[in-house]
């Protein structure tokens, strides 16, 4: 990797032919249609059908981007870790059509318990396949024929990741099978592979939230002792209520640059575990605090 994923992306994306199809998140801006407008970009929502336009305003995007514009398209800020590009030579409407097809997969629902009435063996749930973290875990665990599928008319797609070493590409096969018919359907085997790799990338992503937020205490440690300490204040941090990635990160931070005494400190753990509270809050109001006491210390 070369610390600059949009130019990383920009190289690989330079070998298309336009034009180039991009997928966005657009949970990852305050308001995407008019962010990208300025750039001279026209978004169209995949979630057409939805009234609510909070839902549609945090929802998959697709754009189409002539040469020009894809060096536009990357230049906005935080671009690569929110977008998905696809190669094709069908047109918009051809491709907007399959992504809106894929917008949703069926998973393996837990059975009903003994003494309650049978349910569904699958329930279905939002596919990601607008963000690249996602799509970068998924795609190595599908079958041939789920590929095709996820794939429709797309000959490529390109995406960044820090778990697959930057931004990477990947290409349809001739020796794929015809695409699974219907709404994608993942196995208990799949879902356990992607939720063990999206474990693993959160690691690592807490990892490198560590190296630029504490970089003289991660300093002394090679990546992979930072990644086990990370997977211990996790655990730590999950004992307390703490869910969220975030959450998780600040925890660590705390855990890192306290040597470990707040994971011991009772005053600590009660004000992240207090009533009424919400510890993913809480832990960064803590955060917050012991900050402004370092800096008030000339720490």
């Amino acid at each position: 990797m070369t610390g600059d994923p949009a130019g990383e992306l920009g190289l690989l994306l330079k070998e298309w032919d336009p034009p180039v199809f991009a997928t966005m998140d657009g949970a990852s801006f305050d308001d995407a249609p008019r962010a990208f407008a300025q750039a001279g970009i026209q978004l169209r929502s995949l979630f057409v059908e939805h009234r609510d336009p909070a839902t549609v305003r945090a929802g998959p995007y697709l754009a189409v981007l002539d040469r020009p514009r894809v060096g536009s398209f990357l230049r906005v800020d935080g671009i690569a870790n929110a977008a998905v590009f696809w190669r094709t030579d069908a047109t918009e409407p051809i491709l907007f059509r399959h992504l809106r097809s894929i917008n949703l997969v069926d998973i393996p629902r837990d059975p009903a318990p003994p003494d309650q009435p049978p349910v569904p063996k699958t329930r279905t749930v939002l596919f990601r396949h607008y963000d690249p973290s996602v799509m970068a875990i998924v795609l190595r665990v599908l079958t041939p024929a789920q590929r095709a599928r996820v794939f429709g008319p797309a000959e490529a797609i390109a995406l960044y990741a820090a778990s697959v070493g930057g931004a990477k590409s990947a290409k349809r096969q001739s020796d794929w099978p015809k695409p699974e018919s219907g709404r994608l359907r993942l196995t208990s085997t799949q879902m356990e592979a992607i939720v063990a790799g999206m474990d693993l990338q959160s690691r690592h992503a807490i990892a490198a939230f560590l190296r630029d937020t504490a970089n003289g205490a991660t300093a002394p440690m090679d990546d992979a002792e930072l990644i086990s300490f990370v997977e211990t204040s996790s655990v730590k941090g999950r004992d307390l209520g703490i869910v969220t990635e975030r959450g998780l990160g600040r925890w660590a931070y705390l855990t890192l640059i306290t040597k470990g005494t707040i994971a011991d400190s009772e005053p600590a753990k009660h004000f992240i575990t207090a009533s009424n509270s919400n510890p993913d809050e809480q832990v960064e109001m803590l955060m917050l605090g012991i900050a402004a006491e370092l800096g008030r210390r000339g720490n």
